[in-house]
């Protein structure tokens, strides 16, 4: 049987809404009813593309973690957070996120921004990267121990 012409429209957004990335079913949801579209028909779609392995929550949440990890890092309890705002179930969001080192990343993330603060007293040096590194998620005392890390590094070279 063939599909009305509103279930043809509802999958042809779709793909389209596809092909620029990989998407939530939360995020397919939400864009399908931005262009009208009943939400019986958008589950309908939905569910169609989940059949064919296009829209999958836990292999969005596992390419958005590595995707940001490797972009734009970010702590662990953030990247949940994002992942929860594009309507990813929490418990599929700790499993995407779980594998998260904030120590290791905030460690990397400040050795690799402190080349910027060379020439800065100590004191503004350290404000500024701790103010990076909070403004990416992490807590205190994993900023302290990263932000410590990285600026002994300084003295050396």
């Amino acid at each position: 049987m063939e599909p009305d012409p509103q279930h043809r429209r509802a999958l042809s957004l779709a793909y389209e809404f596809l092909a620029g990335r990989q998407r939530s079913e939360a995020e397919m949801r939400a864009y399908l009813r931005r262009w009208d579209i009943e939400d019986a028909t958008a589950d309908d779609t939905v569910a169609a593309l989940a059949r064919q392995g296009l829209l999958d929550d836990r292999s969005f949440a596992a390419a958005w973690t590595e995707s940001r990890l490797s972009s734009r890092p970010r702590s662990r309890r953030l990247l949940h957070r994002e992942l929860r705002g594009k309507g990813v179930d929490d418990e599929i969001a700790s499993e995407a996120t779980q594998a998260v080192d904030d120590e290791s990343t905030a460690t990397e993330l400040a050795r690799r921004r402190a080349h910027v603060l060379r020439g800065l007293d100590r004191g503004t040096a350290v404000r500024r990267l701790s103010d990076y590194l909070l403004r990416r998620g992490f807590d205190g005392d994993t900023v302290r121990r990263a932000v410590r890390d990285a600026l002994s590094g300084d003295d050396d070279s």
